[in-house]
């Protein structure tokens, strides 16, 4: 939660004094050659409206989402982003040195969610940090010249606790499906 998301919120406080992060994501996979450029979802429960906020070499560009609705009760419970204690970079790290084996990392998208519209629970499955290694669109494009992609390339999943740093492998099919 370092300097993109300070200049994400001042562009989205611009907006709306009262606009709370829903989510970051990678704007794009990561790769070796091209690191990650971050999106930042927020919203207003003043505005009932979500503003999304690309970060880019330190400069926030906000656009409107449009109209969104969370109930105030929802809104409330959204946590301050204080606490998430683990940042991504941390996360990634605590993957890298949970994983077993020669498999091979080429990409990987990342996202985090500090609300999750729809469930019973909207703190199910938000402040995690969520890894999607090795998608297969993300393979095709980076080796679609051409080059033959490493045959150790395991389509893989983990989410990452934002405050505990624990690490679950989660299965990497549940993306094909939702």
């Amino acid at each position: 939660m370092g300097e993109t998301y300070q200049a994400a919120l001042g562009a989205a406080h611009d907006k709306a004094a009262d606009a709370k992060l829903l989510a970051i994501r990678s704007s794009s996979y990561s790769s070796e050659d091209a690191p990650s450029q971050w999106m930042y979802l927020f919203y207003s429960l003043d505005r009932a409206y979500a503003y999304t906020v690309f970060v880019s070499n330190g400069q926030a560009t906000v656009a409107d989402s449009g109209p969104m609705s969370i109930s105030p009760q929802d809104f409330d419970a959204i946590p301050d982003t204080s606490a998430i204690r683990i940042d991504a970079d941390d996360a990634w790290n605590t993957i890298v040195e949970s994983m077993d084996g020669d498999d091979e990392i080429c990409t990987a998208r990342i996202f985090l969610m500090t609300y999750i519209k729809g469930d019973e629970d909207p703190t199910h499955d938000a402040m995690k940090w969520f890894f999607s290694l090795n998608e297969s669109d993300n393979l095709a494009s980076l080796f679609g010249n051409g080059q033959n992609k490493p045959d150790n390339t395991p389509a893989l999943l983990f989410a990452v606790d934002c405050g505990s740093a624990s690490v679950e492998e989660l299965d990497a099919r549940e993306l094909a499906t939702e």
